[in-house]
């Protein structure tokens, strides 16, 4: 039996001093419904285990978050993504809601791209009805995860549109937060409110979850970057060492590493520039590139992944 719907569940605030929230930004990008998407199972609860991702480590609200049993990552047939351990949960609401299936086509489906590491993990609900909303309203979305970045996306599709039509508590949820394991503290929260063309953006950490008042159009982008303070900062990890000066992005490999061919990738996933690093290192030119978070990371998959801020 499904159980009453609430939402004590978060995004989280936790962790590194230096990256204890995530900002938030709205863009635009064309809607593209996923090709080879596997169909989510869901158990009585509503909860479709992702198995694939057992072994894997994600960093939310700068705590690792280690999967597998008990605490796969699960998908919520209701529109959210949760991650769990032992202290505490980590929840990405995309229009989360209680959603009724329009017909055969009202279907929530996930793929999972990259490698480990760097898994994407995008789920996908198509044709959905929110249950407390005006008649006929309909909606697709998806939700994504990046691994490698901790980037955390919701993508509009197609919708019904037609206004403000919600409210506080008929809208659809939107945002990411963390909480303890027994959903009585909120540890951190980015919440998306009222207008979706405008909204308004809550860190508060507290469960004091108001909804969007309608539908974002279709093609709106929310991205949730996990925040690093400081104009330009990198946390080196293995095997390079990697700085930022006026005339670039220095990269260093360890004395042991032979020639490597690197890229760098934008917030996106977009890979804005590469170039081959001996032993010497080489300086990357990044004058005219996008500020924000960028991923310095081996073409062949076997480096580690260093996450970085331009300034």
């Amino acid at each position: 039996m499904r159980p009453i719907l609430t939402l004590p569940i978060a995004l989280s605030v936790i962790g590194a001093s230096a990256q204890n929230t995530y900002t938030f930004e709205r863009t635009t990008a064309p809607y593209v419904p996923l090709t080879g998407a596997v169909t989510c199972t869901f158990d009585d609860g509503g909860f479709d285990e992702i198995n694939e991702l057992d072994g894997q480590v994600f960093e939310l609200f700068g705590q690792n978050f280690t999967l597998g049993s008990p605490y796969s990552m699960v998908i919520g047939d209701w529109g959210f993504l949760r991650f769990d351990r032992t202290a505490s949960a980590v929840v990405l609401d995309g229009l989360f809601t209680e959603l009724e299936a329009i017909d055969a086509g009202s279907t929530v489906e996930y793929l999972l791209t990259g490698s480990p590491g760097s898994y994407v993990l995008t789920a996908q609900w198509t044709n959905w009805h929110l249950a407390q909303g005006p008649a006929d309203n309909y909606a697709s979305w998806q939700i994504s995860i990046d691994q490698a970045t901790g980037i955390a996306t919701v993508h509009t599709g197609p919708n019904s549109g037609g206004g403000l039509v919600f409210n506080d508590q008929t809208g659809p949820n939107c945002g990411i937060f963390h909480a303890n394991a027994s959903f009585t503290q909120c540890l951190g929260r980015v919440w998306v409110e009222g207008d979706p063309d405008e909204p308004t953006v809550d860190r508060a950490s507290t469960f004091d979850f108001d909804a969007l008042h309608a539908f974002p159009p279709a093609g709106t982008v929310y991205r949730f970057l996990p925040a690093i303070t400081g104009v330009a900062q990198i946390t080196p990890l293995p095997p390079y060492t990697a700085y930022v000066a006026e005339d670039g992005l220095h990269v260093k490999p360890l004395d042991s590493m032979a020639a490597q061919d690197l890229q760098l990738v934008d917030a996106t996933g977009r890979e804005v520039l590469r170039t081959r690093v001996g032993a010497a290192g080489a300086v990357l030119p990044i004058q005219g590139l996008a500020p924000g978070v960028h991923i310095l990371r081996a073409v062949d998959g076997s480096a580690a992944p260093v996450r970085l801020v331009l300034p």
